[in-house]
């Protein structure tokens, strides 16, 4: 839930700003109301089901949208809403067909759910015309193995993410977003057998109460290993059985890519305890350097390693051995070109092993062409605000494995990673189809998936979750259309498939939703620039493209710098209109919620006569038409703006979604007139 901050009389005339729960630079309230994570664990595998609760208390229709992290293993395989007193079941379908499913049910004013794989690791909640004065409850679950932690296991369920530099492969509506607002969630945990911990709070009867600035751990000890059943789509039944790694003993052949950049100043953790508590919190690259040291304790006189650091450059450290290397590696400053840096190593000296020790927050790195190499990459992520996104994707797409260390237990899972790369590079084979047996390590557990004839499990959610997990295990070895199939078939979310309701039943809704962006919260350990006060300023400064004092160029947010400067040219304007914040209003030629130079600038492109003759034709106001044809400019790469073109142009637009022809002669008049206002 979100919480108005119980913050001191604010000092500054703008602090106000930092504490309602508010849509950041608005006064549109936010509409999740309500967070809670009910975890299962079993035998290794933990199920987690998130159910967020969205509210509209506002006059107008809605669209709700929330872009979060997921652990790079995790599967997810269900999806539902409660609206009203009905409760509606998502189904599978490509991607792009999801889409259009969603994008028709806008069109025709009828609530809709939509959960997307928008990268690997990053998942997009999308909830779309929730009725004024009404509210939708969306549940999601998604299962995944625990990780291997020495003495027991642990599961991290990321809940938000630090600043991520260089240029997001991702559109800015579908890209990570923070708000300056306090987020709570009810967490409940049961476990089967074993006893569970929260890391940082304390669980009374499986119960907690916490603020979603940090992830949530569970420590899980005591559990023991056994086969867990499922169902699969095709009635055949499903063992799965998760057991710790064993071990290994290949020389190391590596090279290790320690991350030096700036962001590894920042403080490693939150989560400490005890004596640790009282002293100052370590930096993540100093977490590293002591876990590195601890790790070489436990390196063999046949290992070759070689120690390599980067920030906007990468270079071999010189040593006799790891423990000598680690002492000479440079304290953090720089850009994070962790591309370049994987580039340099592989045209080094061709190690068996990469292993990438960082905390993942880079957009710079092509996974595919450093996945081509050949070499197996494992992760050891640092600090409770990274994101597996992108490193973690490469280590799952060879082989390798992938630790998250929130703080101070960078070492043991240092530890774990120099362990998996003693194991042989066993690169995934193709599976038969339907599968049969599946075999892979995923942080530290080794888990097998076995497919038979009948099948001894109960119906219902764990039985589909364990069938689920299996699946994934056997995707990336079948060829895509089988892969797409396979996850269309089992209700899954992946870069093939999606998950999708529509109310049917419900009263449609008149006009366009206006989008409602929901953030993540600031996660605890950011710098100063990027929690409360300091970023709501930031977000105004921003908005005026005023410098804002103590704060660096490459510390503003990223749409600061994506603003274009003012110019007379309608195809230059396009991209200063905020297409989903008040699409109805600009429907019923409503100009205010437009820069005024803007509305300038339509008003007088509105006096053209083509554009008046066809307003005319349509019957619609030129000034709406005039906003249709730039709407209908970007669409290909806006999807509130295409939603835009195709309520106004109607038929006579092929824009994406519509689901319907375009009229050939409607068409013509139309390009004609988007040609002679420079569209």
């Amino acid at each position: 839930m979100l919480l108005h901050s119980q913050s001191p009389q604010p000092r500054h005339p703008l602090a106000s700003y930092a504490y309602p729960a508010v849509i950041s630079g608005t006064e549109k309230p936010v509409p999740l109301i309500g967070t809670s994570f009910d975890v299962q664990i079993d035998a290794g595998l933990a199920v987690v089901t998130a159910t967020r609760r969205f509210r509209n208390v506002e006059e107008e229709s809605i669209e709700v949208t929330l872009t979060f992290p997921v652990p790079v293993h995790a599967v997810l395989f269900q999806l539902s809403a409660r609206i009203g007193e009905r409760r509606l079941e998502a189904i599978a379908q490509a991607k792009v067909a999801a889409r259009d499913t969603y994008e028709r049910a806008i069109d025709q004013g009828r609530s809709a759910v939509l959960h997307e794989e928008v990268l690997r690791g990053i998942h997009q909640l999308s909830v779309a015309h929730v009725p004024p004065g009404q509210e939708i409850a969306v549940e999601a679950s998604w299962a995944m193995p625990l990780t291997a932690m020495p003495g027991g296991a642990k599961l991290h369920i990321p809940v938000t993410v630090g600043e991520i530099y260089g240029a997001s492969p991702l559109d800015d509506s579908d890209d990570f977003f923070h708000q300056a607002s306090v987020q709570e969630a009810e967490l409940s945990v049961t476990c089967r057998d074993g006893t569970v911990a929260l890391t940082g709070g304390v669980l009374q009867e499986g119960r907690a109460r916490l603020r979603l600035d940090a992830p949530i751990v569970l420590e899980v000890s005591g559990w023991q290993p056994r086969a867990l059943h499922g169902i699969a789509a095709d009635g055949r039944g499903v063992e799965v059985e998760i057991s710790r790694q064993p071990a290994g003993d290949l020389p190391l052949d590596a090279a290790i890519l320690v991350d030096r950049s700036g962001s590894m100043a920042e403080e490693a953790s939150g989560l400490l305890q005890g004596a640790e508590a009282i002293q100052a919190p370590p930096t993540k690259h100093g977490v590293v350097v002591a876990g590195l040291l601890a790790a070489a304790s436990s390196t063999l006189s046949g290992d070759r390693i070689d120690l390599w650091e980067f920030d906007h450059t990468a270079g071999k450290v010189p040593g006799r051995d790891l423990a000598a290397a680690a002492r000479r590696l440079s304290p953090p400053g720089g850009g994070t070109e962790i591309g370049q840096a994987i580039e340099a190593v592989l045209a080094s000296r061709p190690t068996r092993d990469v292993l990438l020790i960082t905390d993942g927050k880079s957009h710079a790195i092509d996974v595919q062409a450093a996945a081509r190499s050949g070499r197996r990459f494992h992760v050891v992520l640092i600090g409770e605000d990274s994101l597996e996104a992108h490193v973690g994707y490469l280590a799952a797409l060879t082989g390798g494995q992938i630790f998250v260390a929130a703080g101070l237990e960078a070492s043991s899972h240092i530890r774990q990673a120099l362990a998996a790369m003693r194991l042989p590079h066993l690169p995934a084979t193709q599976v038969t189809d339907p599968p049969s047996e599946v075999e892979a390590m995923i942080g530290g557990m080794r888990v097998k998936a076995t497919w038979h004839a009948g099948s001894v499990a109960e119906p219902g959610r764990w039985s589909r979750a364990v069938a689920a997990f299996a699946a994934s295990l056997a995707l990336p070895r079948l060829p895509e259309p089988k892969a797409a199939a396979l996850a269309e078939a089992e209700g899954l979310v992946t870069h093939l498939t999606s998950l999708v309701l529509v109310d049917e039943q419900g009263e449609a809704q008149s006009g366009l939703p206006a989008q409602r962006r929901v953030g993540l919260m600031v996660p605890r350990t950011a710098p100063l620039a990027y929690s409360g006060l300091a970023h709501s300023i930031s977000a105004l400064h921003a908005c005026c493209l005023l410098p804002l004092p103590g704060v660096h160029a490459e510390q503003m947010p990223a749409h600061a710098e994506r603003i274009p400067a003012y110019s007379s040219d309608l195809a230059a304007l396009c991209g200063r209109i905020d297409w989903a914040a008040a699409p109805e209003a600009l429907r019923r030629g409503d100009l205010s919620p437009l820069p005024a130079d803007i509305a300038l600038e339509v008003e007088a492109a509105a006096e053209e006569p083509e554009i008046i003759a066809l307003a005319a034709e349509l019957g619609v106001p030129p000034a709406v038409l005039v906003l249709a044809l730039m709407a209908q400019s970007v669409s290909q790469t806006n999807r509130a703006a295409a939603r835009f073109a195709r309520a106004v142009l109607g038929g006579a637009t092929a824009a994406s979604g519509s689901g319907g022809q375009p009229d050939a002669g409607r068409e013509a008049a139309l390009r004609a007139a988007a040609a002679a206002l420079g569209l």
